[in-house]
């Protein structure tokens, strides 16, 4: 299951790539002879998008760099690094602070663009997965359950505890923490968060009596969607626990006829 990754890490070689347009964009710029006016917004342009495509701390730094580009190369005295009119002074600062916000603002409509692909692709995928377990066949082996999550997660290990049974079933890469997290959240009754990176662990119920847990690792996804998984699959079992005890009770009524 992908997802696209969140870049709020400082990253050098974005930071020196975006450092290296904006000196680029100054030296067009200063080709062109345009003024601090048209060159400041060309230069704010540019770090919206850096802030868009890379993260907020590599566009402050190219902010930075922008500012000291604009004050060399176009606000007098040309290529020295002062500044003699109070008015310019003015005019850099506030373009540092219009760059800050605009970096801010373009970072936080990314992670919404982010976090919005990700809530459908989760969505997505938690339907398929509900409609695998829905076409299982009513008798159908834990085994089968764990493989239609690893499958359609495309998770790295899956277990699934059967307190009732005290069995464990799992598919996937074995994972010794994995199944002892799993067997720990049915004994305490709760949800635990595993010491593994990328992984949850949920309780099962059945007529809110717990009876299991499910272990899943490899994948990142919202709470919602793990406890919405966890329903699908304690839903799954009783399914196949209520065709045990009816064919049970069938065995036992044709012994008596």
């Amino acid at each position: 299951m992908t997802h696209p990754k969140h870049r709020s890490d400082f990253s050098f070689l974005r930071t020196l790539g975006g450092v290296a347009a904006v000196g680029v964009t100054t030296f067009v710029l200063f080709q062109l002879h345009l003024n601090f006016a048209a060159a400041g917004f060309i230069q704010l342009l540019l770090v919206m998008i850096i802030a868009t495509e890379a993260g907020f701390w590599e566009a402050t730094v190219c902010s930075l760099a922008a500012n000291v580009c604009l004050n060399v190369f176009f606000v007098p005295p040309l290529f020295r690094f002062t500044v003699d009119d109070v008015q310019n002074w003015i005019a850099l600062i506030v373009f540092e602070c219009s760059a800050l916000l605009v970096s801010r603002l373009a970072t936080s409509a990314r992670h919404q663009r982010s976090r919005a692909f990700r809530n459908r692709n989760e969505i997505r995928t938690l339907n398929k997965a509900s409609r695998q377990l829905s076409s299982l066949n009513v008798n159908a082996p834990a085994s089968d359950i764990v493989e239609v999550i690893s499958e359609t997660f495309a998770a790295d290990s899956v277990v699934l505890f059967d307190g009732l049974k005290d069995q464990t079933t799992s598919a996937g890469t074995p994972s010794s923490q994995l199944e002892a997290e799993t067997r720990g959240a049915y004994q305490l009754k709760e949800n635990i968060v595993s010491s593994t990176p990328h992984t949850f662990i949920r309780m099962l119920s059945l007529d809110a009596k717990p009876f299991g847990a499910l272990g899943v690792q490899g994948i990142t996804v919202s709470a919602v969607t793990a406890d919405a998984l966890a329903t699908l699959v304690a839903g799954a079992i009783q399914r196949s626990q209520s065709c045990e005890r009816a064919g049970r009770f069938d065995g036992r009524t044709r012994i008596r006829v």
